[in-house]
């Protein structure tokens, strides 16, 4: 109501930033109401609220499914995979062991955005199909498994 126009591009602002803007025609000012969000914040924001999406999306899987999602880090000059779900399954009521070879495929996914499927062996010690990828832009690695 009041705006009869409006448009929304992914643009660089007059820093060389890259920001969303959204343009909206209001005529009753007879004026323009420009609002600029630098993308960097915007991801940010979006990967901080992966892990409570990835742990809402588990709730929702059959019970032999499992969704990990990790975003890239880098500490000390090292670039690693940070796991940002937290596991789905327990082991008899305490910490599950960590698995190297699901920990790899997590680094895969997240460090070299690569994807793939494969057979894994998971934290529990079961047998599960993995199927793996990223999403470049946001530096994040998504790893969906599901016991063979």
């Amino acid at each position: 109501r009041g705006v009869s126009a409006s448009k929304i591009v992914i643009a660089n602002s007059y820093q060389g930033k890259e920001v969303l803007a959204v343009a909206a025609l209001l005529p009753p000012l007879n004026t323009t109401l420009v609002m600029e969000v630098e993308m960097a914040e915007l991801r940010d924001d979006v990967i901080d609220n992966l892990g409570a999406a990835g742990d809402a999306i588990n709730a929702q899987l059959n019970g032999t499914s499992e969704i990990r999602i990790a975003r890239q880090v880098t500490t000390n000059g090292t670039t690693g995979a940070l796991v940002l779900t937290v596991p789905k399954f327990n082991c008899s009521g305490g910490p599950c062991p960590v698995n190297q070879s699901s920990t790899a495929i997590i680094s895969l996914a997240t460090v070299q955005c690569a994807a793939g499927s494969t057979e894994d062996v998971d934290y529990r010690g079961v047998k599960v199909l993995v199927s793996y990828g990223c999403v470049p832009d946001l530096k994040v690695g998504i790893v969906l498994k599901m016991d063979d």
